[in-house]
């Protein structure tokens, strides 16, 4: 696993900031049962792993099922307070639900990268009270000078960035990772 998470520039988490970690997911996850039932029992019918495998946290499908992975160092360090904890699951838990991580996979998202900072432009406006936002989460007030109309899909601000960063037909639609 040192090898791996080193190409990646990753490091092992302390066992028991995991454990914590590990904790406060289900802790979370308890909350939203009972202030957000939707992505309360949605969340709690994911397969979770607290790993080192990726910088923050995200969500994949294996055959049928919802695996939300969670970095336990970014999780438990880098934000601030539980409401935090909770929008990032419930961000996490939006790209499933609006199909996110299957239309990355679509050719018409060459550029993944772009894709994904479309998706977050999306789902991040569901993100609300008792849940907030981490500092430096990706806004429709990122790009001001785009004045993105709020609301919509991915698919629209994918469209939105591809044309004003002019990347359509440049070459630049190569696939970059997913972010």
């Amino acid at each position: 696993l040192d090898g791996f998470l080193s190409r990646f520039d990753l490091r092992r988490t302390d066992p028991e900031i995991a454990k914590e970690a590990e904790k406060e997911v289900a802790r979370l996850i308890l909350q939203f049962v009972l202030k957000d039932p939707f992505f309360g029992h949605f969340l709690s019918g994911c397969i979770r792993q607290v790993t080192d495998t990726l910088p923050t946290a995200g969500v994949a499908v294996l055959k049928k099922f919802v695996l939300l992975l969670v970095n336990p160092s970014f999780f438990m360090t880098e934000l601030k307070d539980s409401a935090e904890r909770a929008g990032v699951l419930k961000h996490e838990a939006l790209h499933i639900m609006l199909k996110h991580i299957i239309q990355m996979h679509n050719p018409r998202y060459s550029n993944k990268r772009l894709y994904n900072v479309a998706a977050d432009l999306e789902v991040n406006q569901y993100i609300g009270h008792p849940w907030k936002l981490s500092h430096g989460a990706i806004l429709l007030s990122t790009f001001p000078e785009l004045k993105l109309p709020p609301n919509e899909t991915a698919e629209t601000y994918y469209n939105l960035l591809l044309k004003h960063f002019n990347l359509v037909g440049s070459g630049s639609g190569q696939n970059t990772g997913s972010g």
